[in-house]
């Protein structure tokens, strides 16, 4: 698309390039992109491949402009650049804008064609080895001459991978077809896509060098480059042959606004040198752009609006060491003969903050699946790119010695503990900071300290540690040179071309903070999206137990009595005090039992802003409570930089007061800017038991709960900074319902089906036992000992047929915890072990990891067993069984490829409990607002959150082309096209509804012959 080229390890899938047309049309457009294809079609290379191309296409843009001499490169010294730092303009449809040449060799003709170079190409480097194995060191910068000793020389490189390259055309501008073209056989034979036979071109035609040779830039472009070029730092254009692109009818009229905007103000405050005349001055400010990038005005579409001349949008970027006669405000004109005449003065914006290459954000739920994907562009032609992945301090500290010498709740607590306050002794942590001594006060983290020595991407090359960071590498390192990997990481992301990271890294503003990530004119990839919404809703909410609330306000007064900032911690202290009256007085009224029989007191949306102004609470106390907290994290920071750590925590907010007012300061402003969007509530909650994995049941308290119903009120934060948003997943479906409770627009969608052919799948549904009982998964029927046998004897005749391993996912944590008890009562848990191992998944994370590695394992001797004959199917154990849940640990992020899953049951449907609070809140927001918003309604929206958490449980086994599972699904609803319609189209459409359990079983077992006489075909 708009001739980016996208570099995959093979040759794509179609499916694959569908993904990679969304991404780029997103990314070119300035707009969000969403895609739903099954797991185990390569979501994550197309989605990394696609990204990091269009990324590196930037990167070549530079390198395209500086090989032509005839247009704005004209040098002109005179010009003071100091108050002058850039704008941003170009053509929407196709990224970027350039200027009108004719088809001429070009820098990207005689730059290396290998990607992994372009990632380099923008940002000074030393002389060093070369990644993946690839190339050559790069050649010492001196050599270029005393004045060029930022530039680069990019290096001869050869690579090792069998890339297949594919150009994909979008249909807009004049470099767009409407093509998709791959490499591969299947994409031809894809009804969808055409491929096309030639040799690659650039965007204005000419035929690019191979990816397998290619040239070292010529010197002179080389000492074009400006030699404060820092990473990042381009002017975006798009070649063509007849000129400049057409600009965009998708062009967003707020983004054209803005540009006119930059310039006219410039234009008012720009004190110039040189006097314009009349006719310069009344130009309007998208010509004089027009003017500064071509020449002239620029060639019309007829299709253009009326006034409106050359093409531009935000998306083109031009920085002040990349364009320096633009932004020395001088650009010539051409005369009649075509020839340009001299230079003359043009406004430009003043003070405004350089652009840069987008940063690509990768967003997954788990830190296994960012590792996962840390290896993934290990695999890629990207590889060479630099890359960092973020994680918690839980998975990153280091410092070992000091959580097991001291008593600390968790190693995040335990790392705020040592930088900011004393360490803690007691529950009352304004009490204890201050009773302390001397040899307490200077407890610090060396880590800590020596993290600032590794904070490039250069100091960890330079360690032999990079470029691709991931958490495993880092922590070693850490050990090795000790450093804190937890500060490096954050450190690494202004050197990083791709942030992995958890997505509620992105998601709440607040880690945003914490974590200096900004995220402005980025693009984002947020993997296995489907439950962005939720995530977004618990995002917006909060719950503070009273008594936080009260060590809070406690923390604030202490530091009014000692004259720290008094009247600062005054407000917050006065306003704390104000929730904690709210608390008080309505934990006094009539309540009812919700969920868990917990006792509350709700207030709706109707009434909530009401109520709270009762107890002096208001938009205006809002406000100031965020300022003081504001001025009372300066005062912080200037505190512990100025003075020695034992007398300068005396002064400050402790880091837990702090965080909570934040958290509670974002949520309040929520509330009164949004108040139908917020259900208030105090609940008396079972007070926390930091040495108890559950709470306490003996001690209760008074807690604040504001539960947000929309999840585009905190997504807002995100999606209006961002360049682009690209959402993955294999269960998104309905598309305008996930987009309706973002609150976005997603214009580019794609939805396809698997890779996999029917034939290596089976997927059937049940709705009657071999004794006839109907099997309903409703939850009066799941308790009743009929059923829990019935399910039992069915998954024993799937254990006796299948071999190596088995998931069983049923709806909820009781249900398993009830049918296992049931089985092991009966006898039946034991008749199943004569065929598999069986495994149940654990609430604890620690027991749960134990049971998975034993479920590995069990596969693996399953394996071995088999091979050499000693057992058969059907005669001694051949694996693993594992029963799980819908939503739990297993059904979410894991990957049961191969042998580990020859068999998926699911039992019943996963719907939410209707009677929980925040379900029973939701589906009244949606009943009440389906008509005024786009969004389903209270019955939509409970069907889609069991359907998907359904989907994602189905998709564990089915991981690669030639994977194979057979999936069961056991409940009668299945066979009612209104609930079987609700799963993905690609498993509706093959789903056989089996009325006779018999007829079912022999089906079953016919699947299974041919899929071993597949495998055995395959190994030989």
């Amino acid at each position: 698309m708009c001739g980016v080229l996208v570099h995959y390890p093979y040759d794509p899938y179609p499916q694959q390039l569908s993904i990679s047309q969304v991404v780029m049309r997103a990314c070119s457009r300035l707009q969000n992109g969403a895609v739903e294809i099954p797991t185990g079609c390569g979501k994550t290379m197309a989605l990394l491949c696609s990204t990091m191309g269009y990324q590196v296409e930037q990167r070549y843009k530079i390198l395209e402009l500086m090989s032509n001499d005839d247009t704005i490169w004209e040098m002109d010294n005179s010009i003071d650049q100091t108050n002058v730092s850039s704008i941003s303009v170009g053509d929407a449809s196709c990224g970027g804008i350039a200027p009108a040449t004719s088809c001429a060799t070009t820098a990207r003709d005689e730059a290396p064609a290998t990607d992994s170079a372009a990632f380099a190409c923008a940002r000074p480097i030393a002389a060093s080895t070369p990644q993946c194995g690839r190339g050559k060191p790069t050649p010492d910068a001196s050599a270029l001459g005393d004045d060029d000793d930022d530039f680069v020389s990019l290096p001869r490189r050869r690579s090792t991978h069998a890339s297949k390259r594919v150009r994909l055309d979008c249909g807009d501008g004049p470099c767009c077809s409407t093509s998709c073209v791959g490499d591969s056989a299947d994409d031809r034979q894809d009804p969808d896509f055409s491929a096309t036979v030639g040799p690659a071109r650039s965007p204005c035609g000419r035929p690019l060098t191979d990816i397998e040779d290619t040239a070292v830039p010529d010197e002179r472009e080389l000492k074009r480059l400006p030699s404060s070029w820092g990473s990042g730092d381009i002017f975006s254009a798009e070649e063509s042959d007849e000129g400049p692109p057409r600009k965009s009818e998708n062009m967003s009229p707020k983004t054209k606004q803005e540009v006119i905007d930059l310039v006219s103000e410039s234009e008012n405050s720009n004190d110039s040198e040189e006097s314009q005349t009349e006719s310069e001055s009344s130009q309007a400010p998208q010509e004089v752009l027009s003017q500064a990038f071509w020449g002239g005005a620029g060639d019309r579409d007829e299709d253009d609006d009326e006034g409106e001349d050359a093409p531009w949008h935000f998306g083109a970027r031009i920085t002040r060491e990349g364009m320096r006669s633009v932004l020395r405000g001088r650009t010539r004109e051409p005369t009649a003969g075509g020839e340009y005449g001299p230079t003359r003065r043009l406004s430009v914006p003043r003070a405004r903050a350089p652009i840069k290459v987008p940063k690509i954000f990768y967003a997954s739920r788990t830190h296994l699946q960012l590792e996962q994907v840390a290896n993934e562009i290990k695999r890629t032609h990207y590889c060479d790119a630099r890359v960092v992945v973020l994680s918690s301090r839980e998975f990153t500290c280091i410092n070992d010695q000091e959580f097991r010498t001291k008593k600390y709740p968790n190693r995040t607590d335990m790392c705020r503990q040592l930088l900011n306050d004393v360490p803690l002794t007691d529950t009352s942590w304004t009490e204890n900071r201050f009773r302390i001594d001397e040899s307490s006060s200077k407890s610090t983290c060396f880590y800590f300290s020596n993290s600032k020595r590794y904070a490039t991407h250069d100091a960890m090359e330079a360690i032999n540690v990079g470029p691709v960071v991931d958490i495993n590498k880092l922590v070693q390192a850490g050990r090795r040179h000790k450093f804190c990997p937890y500060f490096a990481a954050r450190n690494l992301i202004t050197t990083a071309d791709i942030i992995l990271c958890p997505v509620n890294y992105l998601i709440d503003p607040l880690v945003r903070k914490s974590m200096n990530m900004e995220l402005k004119g980025e693009i984002v990839v947020i993997d296995e999206a489907h439950m962005l919404d939720d995530l977004c809703r618990e995002t917006a909410s909060m719950i503070v137990p009273v008594s936080e609330l009260k060590e809070c306000a406690k923390d604030c007064f202490a530091l009014v009595d000692r004259q720290q900032l008094p009247h600062a911690h005054r407000t917050m202290a006065d306003f704390l005090q104000a929730v904690i009256s709210w608390i008080d007085m309505n934990s006094q009224r009539s309540l009812s039992y919700g969920f868990n029989n917990e006792k509350e007191f709700s207030v709706s949306s109707i009434h909530l802003i009401a109520s709270l102004e009762q107890s002096q609470i208001t938009r205006e106390g809002v406000s100031k409570f965020k300022e003081g907290l504001v001025e009372s994290s300066k005062h912080k920071t200037e505190i512990l930089t100025n003075m020695p750590k034992a007398s300068a925590f005396l002064k400050v907010i402790s880091s837990k007061t702090e965080t909570i007012c934040e958290r509670l300061g974002l949520i309040m402003d929520f509330v009164f800017q949004h108040p139908d969007d917020y259900v208030g509530s105090i609940t008396l909650t079972n007070k926390y038991d930091p040495e108890s994995s559950f709470n306490s049941r003996k001690e209760q308290e008074w807690a604040i709960k504001l539960v947000c119903q929309n999840a585009g009120l905190i997504f807002n934060t995100l999606s209006s900074v961002t360049r682009s948003i690209i959402f993955s997943s294999a269960t998104l479906s309905p598309l305008s319902a996930f987009a309706a409770e973002l609150d976005i627009k997603i214009p580019n969608t794609c939805v396809r089906g698997h890779v996999i052919p029917p034939m290596q799948t089976w997927i059937g549904c049940l709705g009657r036992s071999g004794n006839g009982h109907e099997l309903y998964g409703r939850y009066s029927n799941t308790k009743t000992v009929e059923y829990m046998d019935e399910i039992g004897n069915i998954v024993l005749d799937v254990c006796v047929r299948v071999p190596y391993g088995v998931l069983v996912f049923v709806a909820a944590y009781w249900t398993l915890e009830n049918i296992i008890q049931r089985w092991k009562d009966t006898g039946l848990w034991t008749k199943i072990g004569e065929h598999k191992r069986p495994f149940s998944e654990t609430r604890r994370a620690k027991d749960f990891n134990e049971v998975l590695k034993d479920f590995y394992n069990a596969v693996e001797d399953a394996q071995e067993s088999i091979k050499s004959g000693l057992i058969t199917v059907g005669n001694g154990c051949t694996g693993p069984l594992l029963v799980a849940v819908m939503r739990g640990k297993v059904s979410e992020g894991f990957n049961f490829a191969d042998d580990k899953t020859r068999a998926i049951i699911t039992v019943g449907i996963p719907y939410p409990n209707v009677h929980e609070d925040t379900v029973r809140w939701k589906r009244e927001y949606n009943k009440l607002h389906a008509l005024s918003k786009p969004l389903q309604d209270a019955e939509g929206w409970y069907n889609t959150q069991a359907f998907r958490a359904l989907s994602q449980s189905l998709g564990r086994g089915l991981r690669h082309r030639q994977d194979w599972c057979l999936l069961l699904l056991l409940d009668a609803r299945f066979q009612q096209p209104k609930y079987s319609q609700l799963l993905p189209q690609w498993m509706y459409e093959r789903m056989i509804n089996y009325r006779q359990y018999t007829g079912m079983l022999s089906s079953m077992e016919d699947y299974l012959k041919r899929m071993k006489l597949l495998s055995d075909n395959s190994k030989s």
